[in-house]
């Protein structure tokens, strides 16, 4: 991992060896800044000291490649996306996984999974042209996302409201709004 201070150039480089071991997929930071996650082909999340650089933790449970990590607001959850077909949730405190939700199945396309601007949803995508929405605390899903011919590469989320842009293989954006679930 090298994070770099953009005003002077400067590399800061962990050498120890708790670094990934393949391709870092995706990164999130706390929104205090003091922490931020990855996630890696290699199967592992790993969470970082955002000051020292550190590794604080690692989440080694899954057995498939982790494309998607998301840290909550209060950087107490931990929200991931794996080729097994997978979305988890964390507890931080512990790293023990609180649910995991099945969305498709394993597959070799990019997974993604992200809260919603409150946390009250988790947004999800796998190998097929639909999108799903599902409620984070009953676990169950609420919606889901259809349009799109082929599969959706990426998902975004409003910072405001429920507001979702997606996009596909049929280079094709998608502007989603729902006011309920």
């Amino acid at each position: 991992m090298r994070v770099y201070n953009v005003q002077t150039g400067s590399c800061y480089i962990n050498e120890s060896t708790s670094q990934h071991t393949e391709q870092i997929n995706a990164l999130s930071y706390s929104a205090d800044g003091k922490m931020f996650a990855s996630c890696s082909a290699d199967g592992k999340i790993k969470l970082w000291d955002g000051v020292s650089m550190s590794n604080i933790a690692t989440i080694d449970d899954i057995k498939a490649e982790v494309t998607s990590v998301q840290l909550s607001k209060n950087s107490k959850y931990l929200l991931s996306a794996s080729k097994d077909g997978y979305v988890r949730l964390y507890d931080l405190s512990n790293g023990a996984p609180i649910f995991h939700l099945q969305t498709g199945n394993p597959t070799e396309v990019r997974t993604q999974a992200l809260f919603s601007h409150n946390e009250d949803f988790i947004y999800t995508t796998n190998s097929s042209p639909t999108g799903y929405i599902f409620d984070t605390r009953t676990h169950q899903q609420v919606a889901s996302l259809d349009g799109h011919l082929k599969p959706i590469k990426s998902i975004a989320t409003s910072p405001t409201d429920n507001s979702i842009i997606t996009c596909s293989l049929d280079n094709r954006a998608r502007f989603w709004h729902a006011t309920e679930y």
